[in-house]
């Protein structure tokens, strides 16, 4: 009786440990303006279209973000640029990321917007970790 007991709790903290979603630390820059300089270009990213938003750094093709200037290092941090809408959550362990069996050194990023505010702004959030993240595809 207490063997089974003790395999139930141990299944169970195992089940909830795996299944739960990981998200990763990042701070709200703030909403800034924007300017489409070249809509091919833009085309080209992850902005338009599909995803909505695009992680790296503030030097986005095709766009030009205003007021950047007052970002500080932003050489050298990690950003999610989200267009036209926030973000509710970024995740790095989630059931995409695991069921597409990505290789260890790509550390994928799953970003999940709130599309329920919509704004003719860029959403730009710095990422708090230091590794570096890749974007995943639908």
């Amino acid at each position: 009786m207490k063997r089974t007991f003790f395999a139930l709790l141990f299944l169970t903290i195992l089940f909830f440990s795996c299944s739960k979603e990981k998200e990763i630390q990042y701070t709200f820059i703030g909403e800034f303006d924007y300017e489409i300089i070249n809509d091919s270009l833009l085309n080209q990213t992850h902005l338009k279209g599909g995803l909505g938003y695009t992680i790296g750094d503030l030097e986005i093709q095709g766009v030009e973000i205003k007021n950047t200037d007052t970002v500080k290092n932003k050489e050298q941090n990690q950003f999610i640029v989200s267009m036209n809408s926030p973000i509710s959550k970024a995740l790095k362990n989630s059931e995409d990321i695991d069921c597409n069996c990505y290789p260890k050194n790509y550390n994928p990023l799953e970003v999940i917007k709130d599309t329920s505010v919509i704004k003719e702004k860029m959403f730009i959030y710095r990422i708090d970790e230091t590794e570096k993240y890749n974007i995943i595809l639908p």
